[in-house]
């Protein structure tokens, strides 16, 4: 029994805490309810009291900023760290929000420092404003209600700064009235001193550009008067002006011709240069065209003179081997075929100079080929390239040539041979010299200046 009682006591207990926290949040939230609507009733205290404040004198310019730094101070103080008070509802589609009564706030300061007044065309237009779009007359008629709360803004901050006496903060506001007059007068001042230099540089204008008329004037009556004699003596003499008339238009049609006669001759000389032009070029074409032709037909007969010369070779190559062996064979046969072993190891002997010498003939002839062919390779790489770099390579001379790649070699940039003084020496080395490469052997019995 006494377990049973326990256990009703225990779950009876966690219902009493679930009744008790109901209650406590019920509690909170009607709190919450009346801190809201103290807070709306605070916003829109202001709105009430406008009828009553629009009969006071206006803000001056100076108060005007010190209620624009008040109002955000009191809108500080009102928001307690939140972001807004209050809600606009469906049926007040053109209520002011704090922020919106800040920024027209800021916007009528701007407007009261230019004297002028604040453009709500533009403002419904803005992003901040987008429930006034398109109508700035609803904006327009906000102004009043953001000047009380301007006047609240700046009462609230002059109670709070009033710990002096009353005398002496009404001393501070008429010296606060009168230093705001001396301002406005000081600016009327300025303004009035700048309207007066301008005045004054409109005026210096004027008189230099009188006296530019005048002197045009004068220029101009001159002139008149020189025509008007003119005409007068024209106008004396019919056959003067008759004889004048007829020189006039003789001389005009004499400019005439003599330009017709320039442009003719001017295009003549065109013509006449283009048709030399043309037939230079075609003349060097042709020389060009019939020296290929030459070259072609001299290619092609010192080939067939090679493949003859070169058949000729081989067959007395062959006839000459075929002797040397049939005369090598019948002294071979002869000599062995005796007892003299001495006469054997001279014939041994000389058959092994025999050979010495074809080795060494054969390494002539091919230090020889390649001789030539470094030569050859060395003069076509010239040819080329003063055939591809100028138009007189057939009426220069090797040693032309060679002094043209030179001067070519100075104006080329990151070349091994800079200036081009090294690569003369290599050029007059190759012309002038027996070196072993070019001039070795049966070369060295043909001048190199025969290739010139």
């Amino acid at each position: 029994m006494k377990t049973n009682a326990r256990a009703d006591q225990g779950k009876q207990k966690p219902k009493r805490q679930r009744e008790q926290g109901e209650s406590d949040k019920s509690e909170a939230s009607v709190a919450g309810q009346r801190k809201r609507q103290k807070q709306n009733s605070v916003a829109t205290e202001a709105t009430t009291s406008m009828g009553a404040n629009e009969e006071e004198s206006p803000l001056t310019v100076d108060e005007v900023g010190e209620a624009v730094v008040a109002l955000e101070e009191m809108f500080e103080r009102w928001r307690q760290g939140k972001r807004q008070i209050g809600k606009r509802r469906k049926c007040e589609p053109y209520k002011l929000s704090l922020s919106q009564i800040g920024l027209i706030a800021d916007r009528y300061r701007a407007a009261r420092n230019r004297n002028g007044e604040i453009d709500y065309e533009v403002t419904s237009n803005n992003k901040n404003f987008a429930s006034f779009k398109g109508h700035p007359e609803e904006l327009r008629a906000k102004e009043p209600e953001v000047i009380v709360f301007l006047r609240r803004a700046l009462a609230e901050k002059c109670d709070a700064e009033s710990s002096e006496p009353e005398r002496d903060r009404c001393d501070d506001i008429v010296k606060l009235k009168k230093l705001s007059a001396l301002e406005a007068e000081n600016r009327e001042l300025k303004n009035a001193r700048a309207q007066g230099d301008a005045a004054v540089k409109k005026m210096k204008k004027l008189e230099d550009l009188e006296i530019k008329l005048y002197e045009r004037a004068n220029k101009l009556d001159e002139r008149a008067n020189k025509i008007d004699n003119f005409f007068e003596a024209l106008a004396s003499s019919k056959d003067s002006a008759v004889v004048f008339d007829r020189k006039l238009a003789e001389r005009e049609l004499a400019i005439a011709s003599n330009e017709a006669y320039q442009e003719k001759t001017a295009q003549e000389k065109r013509h006449d240069a283009q048709v030399k032009e043309d037939e230079a070029a075609r003349t060097a074409w042709k020389k060009k065209e019939e020296l290929l032709v030459q070259m072609e037909q001299l290619r092609r007969r010192i080939g067939q003179l090679d493949e003859q010369d070169n058949k000729a070779s081989s067959f007395i190559s062959k006839l000459q081997q075929a002797l040397d062996a049939e005369q090598l064979a019948a002294s071979h046969h002869k000599i062995l075929s005796s007892d003299d072993f001495r006469g054997q190891q001279r014939y041994i002997q000389q058959l092994q100079d025999k050979l010495q010498d074809q080795e060494n003939l054969l390494y002539d002839f091919q230090l020889k080929l390649d001789s030539y062919t470094a030569c050859y390779c060395t003069e076509q790489t010239i040819d080329h390239f003063t055939e591809d770099h100028t138009i007189d390579y057939e009426l220069m001379t090797r040693v032309q040539r060679r002094q043209y790649i030179v001067e070519q070699a100075k104006s080329f940039k990151n070349l091994p041979y800079g200036d081009g003084s090294e690569l003369r020496k290599d050029l007059d080395y190759f012309a002038n010299t027996c070196n072993m490469l070019c001039h070795d052997g049966a070369v060295n019995s043909m001048s190199h200046r025969d290739f010139q």
